[in-house]
């Protein structure tokens, strides 16, 4: 009998550990399989990548390129300081200097300027408007410089200039007493 017991022992530790190798190997081509194919699938768009490329004829480039923005006396593109001075003069707004000096102490005329106060929001845009304090201005809003100026010019004339940090760097202060030139 204990031969019979020693055979069937030894029987199943081989049917376990073939078990067991059978797992592995399964393990090993779950993780190899996707492995294989995606170094197949890359080294095939290699190869069209580059045959693509090689098909590229090379472009001749003109001795003299007009920009379309000034030909056919198009205007050029103005600055941000340009059009924050535009949009304020067709508001007819009366602080254009103290807005130009509080906008570029804000953000440098930056109009995807961000600046993160951790859990009291993102300050956003030219005028950096805080998503804390003003969450019904959109992203995009935030981001548009005409909507930003409006935004703080409509703040100034309601005497709410104090909502931003600069407004005691620049209030009362010219162009030059500043230590920065916009």
């Amino acid at each position: 009998m204990k031969n019979k017991n020693k055979k069937i022992s030894i029987g199943l530790k081989k049917y376990h550990s073939h078990k067991i190798m059978k797992a592995t190997v399964k393990k090993g081509l779950a993780i190899a399989l996707p492995l294989i194919i995606s170094v197949c699938a890359i080294s095939e768009i290699s190869q069209n990548t580059d045959s693509y490329i090689s098909s590229f004829k090379p472009v001749p480039i003109a001795k003299e390129v007009k920009n379309p923005k000034t030909a056919d006396n198009i205007k050029p593109e103005l600055s941000v300081k340009e059009q924050i001075v535009k949009i304020a003069e067709a508001e007819n707004f009366k602080y254009t200097d103290y807005l130009l000096r509080l906008l570029y102490c804000e953000s440098r005329f930056d109009t995807k300027a961000r600046n993160t106060n951790n859990r009291l929001g993102v300050d956003k845009g030219v005028a950096q408007i805080n998503s804390y304090w003003h969450p019904t201005v959109k992203e995009e809003q935030a981001d548009d410089l005409e909507f930003s100026v409006k935004f703080t010019m409509d703040k100034i004339n309601a005497g709410y200039q104090r909502l931003w940090m600069c407004d005691d760097i620049v209030k009362g202060k010219s162009q030059e007493q500043l230590s920065y030139n916009y």
